[in-house]
């Protein structure tokens, strides 16, 4: 089942609380068109406008940092298949394309009252096309988007269509990738239970890594944010040695 929201504070919240009320089975899945509380990694904000994709799916527990990287693996796949897009990971959980923040991914356990792992809730938010008005200025330089505008998504899976554009049917482009895309995401993730293909995924994770990408010297090798060097203190002045006479 596919619980499906226009706006909601967090899909990742959101599966959480229907798996603990019983509502929620293995394999079902959480949509939203916006988030007011999108979540990243350590307890980040995740921003999360309309024009983007939010996607949040049950699966049985593995250690979460396992999923992560088989997730990349799937998400690029599911992405392609679709759009024909290239994009590359950013260690450990971001998809990169042209040197720029498409998606983020997040998995993070279920646990019980006594903090036994019942289950993974593996989300990830991606963004179709560029919010109006642009980014927020503090992740403007490294933040993009699959498409600048819903104009240059085309038909999915066939050629595009100029007349079809110019009658101001973008959102109806939109809709449609939106579709396509969270149907083709829960296929791939589904596949990170198979034992037989969990191997490939993360030797695809491998392979699809970046090796360099903007602030990458500001970062560890986990993607967190090196501290700032502490500022060197001013020496005082040295005394002068008195001159004989």
């Amino acid at each position: 089942m596919i619980f499906e929201y226009i706006q909601t504070e967090s899909t990742q919240e959101d599966m959480k609380e229907l798996f603990k009320a019983g509502e929620a089975r293995m394999f079902d899945a959480v949509f939203a068109l916006s988030q007011t509380g999108g979540k990243g990694r350590y307890g980040r904000s995740f921003f999360s406008p309309e024009g983007g994709l939010y996607l949040s799916i049950l699966l049985p527990y593995e250690e979460p940092g396992t999923i992560t990287c088989g997730a990349g693996a799937c998400a690029v796949r599911a992405i392609a298949r679709t759009t024909g897009k290239d994009l590359r990971i950013k260690p450990v959980n971001d998809l990169y394309m042209d040197g720029r923040k498409i998606a983020g991914i997040l998995a993070e356990a279920v646990t019980d009252l006594e903090g036994k792992p019942l289950a993974v809730v593996l989300g990830i938010g991606i963004n179709l096309i560029a919010p109006e008005g642009g980014f927020p200025e503090e992740i403007r330089n490294r933040a993009g988007a699959l498409y600048a505008n819903a104009s240059e998504i085309g038909w999915i899976g066939g050629s595009r269509n100029a007349a079809f554009h110019e009658n101001d049917f973008a959102d109806l482009l939109l809709a449609g990738l939106r579709s396509q895309l969270m149907y083709a995401l829960i296929a791939e993730f589904r596949k990170l239970t198979d034992p037989d293909e969990s191997p490939r995924l993360l030797e695809e994770y491998e392979k699809l890594l970046l090796t360099d990408w903007p602030g990458k010297d500001k970062e560890d090798e986990y993607g967190n944010p090196l501290p700032e060097p502490a500022p060197e203190e001013e020496k005082a002045p040295e005394a002068e040695e008195p001159q004989e006479p």
